[in-house]
């Protein structure tokens, strides 16, 4: 059976580091599919056979097309590590989307996530997310020689709280891929909110204003699929190097973990945000308030995550998954 990556093309890495394991999960692939619309995004020009179908594991953040989601009937999909945004679940859970999602059952990337399929009477366990398993296919390598901290998109709030020595040695990234992208996903967000967008789904098609909008931000992100997997890998690469992680960001946190590195994580919505729950366990963190107290006293050379055996137990449940689905699209008769 043919095989086919699902990739996001919006302004984060973090979204190409979720691709990432299943990338090496395959080897190979046969085409890329964008993740919120389901077209075919590298080669273009990529279309099955009459009665072809193509395998694809489905994971990551739902959606910025909540309205118009749904597979086509030619993916054979796997369902893992998925998280459904619940600002978007009431134009997610359409009644052809729930049909739909009942014939699988759905492994959630968060609590919360399983929380939102339950209600809608949908079969959901707690996957965790795919970033766990990057330990598979890389390892640390951090000389312990040198102390090597690294700050990615930690809140800015939260660097007064950092001590400075820690600050001046540290290398700083950023998960943003295009500034410029990034806002206009935003203003985006804003757009179909308002009266304009209703304008425009007037004077066009629904489905070419939904389009239109989708891909407003596409000229600033790169356009290829391989770019975009290399350097999620370049960036796991300098995650694997640190002695230690500052950050706000959950696909730093978790990936950065799976390969053994300590990681301080600061959100100011930890206990509030979907995303983070079931998985903040995971490594060491913080909401701001709580970070104010104890940040300037961590002894940031010597710490440890917490729950690592629990880490590894979810990492061999993924993987495990995994493998028992490409037995099947191998073996689709039970051979």
């Amino acid at each position: 059976m043919l095989k086919a990556l699902l990739m996001a093309q919006t302004s984060n890495l973090g979204d190409d580091i979720q691709a990432w394991p299943v990338w090496k999960f395959w080897g190979t692939v046969d085409a890329v599919l964008d993740r919120d619309t389901f077209d075919w995004w590298y080669p273009q020009t990529f279309r099955l056979d009459p009665g072809q179908r193509v395998a694809v594991v489905v994971n990551g953040w739902y959606t910025y097309n909540p309205t118009r989601w749904l597979p086509p009937s030619t993916l054979v999909p796997f369902f893992i590590s998925v998280h459904i945004s619940p600002e978007i679940a009431d134009k997610f859970f359409r009644p052809e989307v729930v049909e739909y999602l009942s014939r699988f059952e759905i492994g959630a990337r968060d609590l919360k996530t399983v929380e939102l399929l339950k209600h809608a009477g949908l079969k959901a366990y707690f996957s965790g997310c795919l970033t766990l398993t990057v330990s598979n296919w890389l390892t640390r390598d951090c000389k312990p020689d040198k102390f090597r901290p690294l700050i990615i998109d930690l809140h800015e709030n939260a660097f007064k709280y950092v001590p400075r020595e820690i600050i001046r040695s540290a290398s700083t990234l950023s998960q943003e891929i295009s500034p410029i992208a990034t806002t206009l996903t935003r203003v985006r967000t804003l757009l179909a909110r308002t009266p304009i967008f209703g304008i425009l789904k007037m004077l066009l098609s629904k489905n070419r204003a939904d389009k239109m909008l989708l891909a407003l931000h596409r000229p600033f992100v790169p356009s290829s699929p391989l770019l975009r997997l290399t350097l999620a890998e370049m960036r796991l690469q300098a995650m694997a190097s640190a002695s230690v992680i500052l950050t706000s960001r959950l696909h730093v946190a978790l990936p950065a973990a799976s390969l053994g590195v300590p990681v301080v994580l600061v959100h100011p919505r930890l206990h509030e945000d979907p995303r983070f729950s079931g998985l903040s366990d995971l490594v060491i963190s913080y909401d701001l308030n709580e970070f104010k107290d104890v940040g300037l006293a961590l002894a940031y050379d010597q710490l440890s995550n917490p729950n690592a055996q629990l880490l590894e137990q979810m990492k061999r449940s993924l993987l495990s998954r995994l493998d028992v689905f490409r037995v099947q699209i191998s073996y689709p008769n039970g051979g």
